[in-house]
């Protein structure tokens, strides 16, 4: 009797104890789960889900603050996702937040994240739709890997074809690196270069001692005096010249534009035919004087009187 009231004992204890650990464990997955926190459900919908199943964590900050409750696919493109997030962090996560597909760790199990949105855009309701943008995954970064190989390949490729062209000889660097003849002449160019460059330098500490003509041209002031001087006897010249000329265009004005006699003679046709014929009449009258003197040259009066005398 006592053993069967022993036996019973355990037995209560064993039940009890393996009901106690039961309900801690259904209460630590829970809580872990966020099964004893109010709710809101909201969705959105990705191009590709890249692993994400339920269960999995949904992360705002840095902060588990969800999980995924539904992959569903919509159509060939799309694929819609919905989110259970805690109550107590829907007034941080905004309607313009934006959601991508994440990974904890290099091979951790994938999770969701959340990306704050704007002040002004107001707090998240429920079966609200969240933008989704596409994530960075492994395989993206393999086939840039892949590339960035194969373009790597191809350079080294190139960079052995001109070593090998530069150890055959082969093009103007070649021959700049192999010949001695090329790196003769770029040594005799250089002495050339060497050499102007030094004539210059004397030239230059020549014209600043004021040797030569071009150094008395630079330096001395009494050419520089000389020249001023030239400088503005032409000037007045200049001016003289222009006041000729000002007063050869006052004349030609008023022969041209006068009413003074060189005027009416230059442009009036009637004064010219007043001029012409007056000059016509002295003329006549000039013949007419002449041969008037010549018949009385030759007069006999004139001639007797003349005898006369010759004979007195």
């Amino acid at each position: 009797m006592i053993n069967s009231k022993h036996h019973t004992l355990k037995l209560g204890l064993l039940v009890t104890t393996g009901l106690f650990l039961f309900i801690l464990a259904i209460y630590f997955l829970g809580a872990n789960q966020n099964l004893f926190t109010s709710k809101i459900m909201v969705k959105s919908y990705l191009v590709d889900a890249a692993g994400l199943i339920e269960g999995n964590k949904i992360r705002y900050a840095g902060v588990t603050v969800g999980t995924v409750t539904d992959v569903q696919i919509v159509s060939d493109t799309s694929v819609m996702v919905g989110m259970s997030i805690n109550q107590k962090v829907r007034e941080f996560i905004r309607k313009d937040s934006k959601v991508e597909i994440g990974q904890e760790g290099l091979m951790g199990s994938k999770i969701l994240l959340i990306h704050p949105g704007t002040m002004g855009a107001g707090p998240i309701e429920d079966n609200d739709v969240l933008v989704s943008i596409q994530a960075l995954t492994i395989d993206d970064l393999l086939r840039d890997a892949e590339t960035v190989i194969a373009n790597s390949r191809v350079v080294l490729s190139n960079l052995a074809d001109i070593s090998n062209k530069i150890n055959h000889g082969e093009g103007d660097l070649a021959m700049l690196l192999n010949e001695n003849r090329m790196a003769t002449r770029v040594d005799q160019i250089s002495e050339q270069l060497l050499l102007i460059s030094t004539n210059t330098n004397e030239v230059i500490q020549k014209i600043n001692h004021g040797d030569g003509d071009l150094g008395k041209l630079v330096n001395d002031s009494l050419i520089t005096g000389s020249t001023v001087q030239l400088l503005n006897k032409f000037n007045e010249v200049s001016m003289q010249v222009a006041g000729l000329l000002g007063e050869l265009q006052l004349f030609a004005n008023e022969l041209t534009q006068g009413d003074g006699l060189a005027h009416q003679v230059t442009y009036d046709s009637e004064m010219t035919q007043k001029v012409d014929s007056t000059i016509t009449n002295l003329n006549n009258g000039i013949d007419e004087i002449v041969e008037t003197a010549q018949a009385i040259r030759e007069s006999w009066i004139l001639n007797v009187f003349s005898g006369k005398k010759k004979r007195q």
